[in-house]
């Protein structure tokens, strides 16, 4: 396997505390296709604004971590991140900064699921980052941050045809790509950074349920418990054998090798293509049932409806208890109006009594 450098600048006046948790994620191999990636983070302690643009300018990187404070300076992550973002777009600059993920970090959690819920926030970072969580979670951490640069570094899209460039991302022909999407991004003959592509697909493909799917959803859409399942070393092994048979439903676009997500329509056609039933029509008992004949398994179980629920007509879960969940039966999140393509995200009424329950509003219509 080819050995390659992800460089990211870090860029924090507590030069001492960001060094500490750079070298925790430093020198990580990550395996990425073809590729074994280390990881390199430069920390770097900022002076002026001025002098920050000049000197990252001259500099080789893949990505920049912003502390959200900057304390010592007069300006925040926020305003540096939107001169990165501005100078990457403007192809006319005499300084052109490169266009690359921007992570977000901070000590206070507060601060930065505030920045998740703000609209300026999502335009401008990709992702953000917990420092107390760095210890805990470092693996995952590193494979995210390389995840992020190489969807910018690898990626070679016609950035003046919204469609194309979305299509080419997304992994799929022009023609598989749903109309309502493209005409939301933006008309043709456009110039849109690319940063503004991957923002829009994380935010409003990947993150949000609808043409994709996460694995616990597409799991309850077949019938299957995945928390069930986890809990089962035979059963784990079916669910493989099952997402195996599945793979051409498999989201393989930018960010899938840290996003898991299968395609809803491409599941439902392999479905019939496998058992010559539709899977809307028939219940979780029956979908299982097929499953279980048509793939020789043995242990894999139907999932139970959650507590205070009767139906087995599962498509989507409870985000709380991440059990199946018929959405007739469930009660809506209170989030942004979902798009043409995009569903509703659902809690149970027992997981909503949960303490992880607690972390969402119910639609006041469904109370």
């Amino acid at each position: 396997m080819e050995a390659k450098e992800c460089i990211y600048i870090w860029i924090d006046d507590d030069e001492a505390e960001a060094k500490s948790h750079a070298k925790l994620l430093n020198s990580k191999r990550i395996s990425y296709i073809d590729s074994t990636i280390t990881l390199v983070i430069n920390v770097l302690r900022p002076i002026s604004f001025e002098s920050l643009i000049s000197d990252i300018s001259n500099m080789h990187y893949d990505g920049l971590i912003l502390d959200l404070r900057l304390d010592s300076t007069v300006f925040r992550a926020p305003e540096f991140a939107q001169a990165v973002r501005s100078s990457a777009a403007d192809r006319n600059r005499t300084i052109r900064l490169k266009d690359v993920p921007i992570v977000l970090t901070s000590s206070d959690i507060k601060i930065v699921e505030s920045f998740s819920g703000d609209k300026v926030g999502k335009d401008l970072f990709d992702w953000r980052m917990l420092k107390e969580e760095i210890p805990d979670r470092y693996k995952f951490f590193a494979e995210k941050l390389v995840c992020l640069a190489k969807a910018y570094t690898e990626t070679n899209v016609p950035y003046e045809n919204p469609q194309k460039a979305l299509s080419k991302l997304l992994g799929i022909s022009d023609s598989e790509l749903d109309v309502a999407v493209s005409s939301d991004f933006g008309t043709k003959d456009t110039f849109f950074p690319l940063h503004e592509y991957i923002l829009f697909i994380e935010r409003e493909l990947i993150e949000r349920p609808g043409l994709l799917v996460d694995e616990e959803t597409f799991a309850a859409r077949l019938g299957i418990s995945l928390p069930t399942v986890k809990e089962d070393i035979i059963q784990t092994e079916e669910w493989n054998k099952i997402k195996g048979t599945f793979s051409n439903a498999s989201y393989t676009g930018v960010l899938s090798c840290s996003f898991k997500r299968w395609w809803g329509q491409k599941v439902n056609e392999y479905f019939q293509e496998l058992t010559n039933q539709s899977i809307v029509t028939i219940d979780a008992r029956t979908r299982v049932a097929l499953l279980k004949e048509k793939l020789n398994l043995q242990s894999i179980e139907v999932a139970k409806p959650i507590e205070g629920n009767r139906s087995y007509r599962y498509w989507s879960i409870c985000e709380a208890q991440q059990e199946p969940l018929d959405p007739l039966e469930g009660l809506r999140i209170t989030e942004p109006e979902p798009k043409s393509w995009q569903s509703h995200r659902y809690l149970s009424k027992k997981g909503r009594d949960t303490s992880s329950g607690y972390k969402f509003q119910v639609n006041p219509s469904d109370l």
